[in-house]
């Protein structure tokens, strides 16, 4: 199954609530597990993944340190406005710098996911990979957009070029 929340897809880094030069927030999203981004210190801390389409998805995988609780919510249009919520979670200690993985299955409509820490076992958590697993919406919503978009008569036939 493609993970619909790869760079690759389309997915980007929409916003993040802290910034490390050293660890980009793209990290999450490259597919690499030994890269991460990293939060700056106080909770709660957030980001929002605007996928590359719509997506029914099915599981979101997290690998995470430091993470104590942290929530996942969905909006599903043009603009992230009415969030839902997917799951609540709260990970045990693993001791610092262990490697959180946690796999859950969902059942959503997003185009847009916010992952939000609430508490760590630490002042700072990071965030190595989000894999979303689940089937894109994309090509249908873009073929009805382009349908939409195509200049028509009046009687509602498009116009050949």
């Amino acid at each position: 199954m493609t993970d619909l929340a790869h760079m690759e897809t389309g997915t980007e880094v929409h916003s993040t609530s802290s910034l490390d030069i050293e660890h980009q927030p793209d990290n999450i999203i490259d597919g690499d597990q030994s890269t991460f981004w990293t939060s700056t210190g106080l909770f709660p801390q957030e980001f929002v993944l605007k996928l590359g389409a719509s997506a029914s998805i099915t599981k979101i995988k997290t690998s995470t340190t430091n993470v104590r609780h942290f929530v996942v919510e969905s909006c599903d249009g043009p603009s992230p406005v009415t969030w839902v919520p997917v799951f609540d979670l709260e990970l045990g200690n693993t001791g610092t710098g262990q490697l959180q993985v946690e796999v859950n299955k969902v059942k959503c409509l997003a185009t847009w996911l916010k992952f939000k820490v609430l508490s760590g076992w630490s002042d700072f958590v990071t965030f190595h990979q989000v894999v979303v697993d689940g089937k894109s919406l994309g090509d249908h919503a873009s073929a009805a957009l382009s349908e939409k978009s195509q200049p028509t008569t009046k009687n509602g036939r498009p116009i050949s070029a």
